[in-house]
């Protein structure tokens, strides 16, 4: 049976370490973005600090080891003891199957409690156009291997449009592959996927949308499960009845990446926008004591420094939530911005203006407003009548 690795509870944290950025394919939905992640690799002595910084943070936090495609790093293996001797949990590592560097000799499975393998088709037709040529191949072979050697196996499949055909007969092949987890991810709007999710002009659009979402995934998975497979998926695309949880604080996640940002939630991953950033090896508060650093800081003419905390909503209860945080904190009101649509709420606008409030609008322009349009409706199809309702507000 397959242990327990990273789990999503208030009780538990979880460390994804990105190692680095590069790898051996070209996956059509990669969310790595080296403007905003960085291109090097982490030097090993880099990592252990990096490492022990969090084992003193978070004490028994799972470790994810990812990259690009971390087995890339000659390193990987004395990463694995040092984690080990810090204290971790459980670490996992995701690759995609190629496994280089002969890790399968260099670690064990007293040290490695999953390796974590991502295939996005259940033949090389479907997975190879997204992969890349000999994928598939190559990652049942690694995962055949593992298993060999007495290592316990997962496997990741990232469902779109181009394979969500393939998912019910991912059912005999993890069996006979004797894979023990099976976790149904969603295309998250990051990296190529977001480009090429948003972008009208797209060859082929690869989200799928949430009505074939609901139809087809749950009944796949509970399908899988019979097998006696534990199958895992996120819960996405919530109903009005549903109540919303930000994917930063289902558990304490910090999201790690070799120029040194850490984020808190994945779904910021494509934009400057970090909670925490290492300097000189130490895990400094980016924005928050970016903020208080600068006594009562004031923004720059272009508005980019310093950076200071925005909230990006309309709703009140919430704003007035980050008043009295804010407040709490002694942050001055020049060191929180709210962020608002333009012509929605204009009486909300003016009034945090004239209370010292920097207020932020955004008007959505050019070629691509529609598709941003549509996917913030996508996300959410509440938004669509608290748009209606708010525009005609007075």
């Amino acid at each position: 049976m397959v242990p327990s690795t990273v789990q999503f509870s208030r009780q538990a944290a979880n460390v994804f370490l990105h190692v680095l950025t590069r790898c051996n394919l070209r996956c059509r939905h990669c969310y790595i973005n080296p403007e905003q992640h960085g291109r090097r690799r982490l030097p090993i002595e880099r990592i252990e600090r990096w490492l022990a910084v969090f084992a003193g943070r978070s004490p028994g936090a799972n470790l994810v080891l990812l990259g690009g495609e971390p087995t890339l790093h000659p390193d990987l293996p004395r990463a694995v003891r040092s984690a080990r001797r810090l204290g971790f949990a459980s670490i996992t590592i995701d690759t995609n199957g190629y496994l280089f560097h002969d890790l399968l000799d260099r670690v064990t499975p007293a040290e490695v409690d999953v390796f974590s393998f991502s295939l996005d088709g259940a033949g090389p037709g479907t997975n190879d156009a997204i992969r890349g040529e000999g994928s598939f191949d190559a990652c049942l072979n690694g995962i055949r291997r593992a298993r060999a050697k007495g290592f316990q196996t997962s496997l990741i499949f990232t469902v779109s449009r181009a394979n969500l055909r393939d998912l019910t007969a991912m059912a005999p092949l993890l069996e006979e592959l004797g894979v023990g987890r099976f976790f149904i991810q969603v295309l998250g709007l990051r990296g190529k996927a977001a480009w090429t999710g948003c972008n009208p002009g797209a060859e082929e659009v690869l989200r799928v949308p949430p009505s074939e979402w609901r139809a087809k995934v749950p009944a796949a998975a509970e399908a899988i499960a019979r097998r006696g497979i534990r199958v895992v998926y996120p819960k996405v695309f919530l109903g009005p009845e549903d109540k919303f949880e930000c994917a930063g604080r289902v558990a304490d996640n910090y999201f790690v990446f070799p120029n040194g940002r850490v984020y808190r939630c994945p779904l910021c991953e494509d934009f400057p926008v970090h909670s925490l950033i290492f300097e000189d090896d130490r895990l400094v508060d980016a924005l928050y004591q970016g903020s208080l650093a600068h006594g009562q800081p004031r923004l720059s003419a272009d508005g980019r420094f310093p950076p200071i905390p925005g909230l990006a909503t309309h709703d009140e209860k919430r704003i007035a939530y980050a008043r009295q945080a804010a407040a709490k904190l002694n942050l001055a009101k020049d060191a929180l911005e709210f962020q608002m649509l333009h012509g929605i709420r204009r009486d909300l606008q003016e009034e945090l203006v004239a209370q010292g409030y920097p207020v932020r609008v955004y008007v959505p322009y050019g070629t691509e407003w529609y598709p941003y349009f549509t996917r913030r409706l996508a996300e959410r199809p509440a938004n669509l009548w608290f748009f209606i309702s708010n525009f005609f507000r007075r």
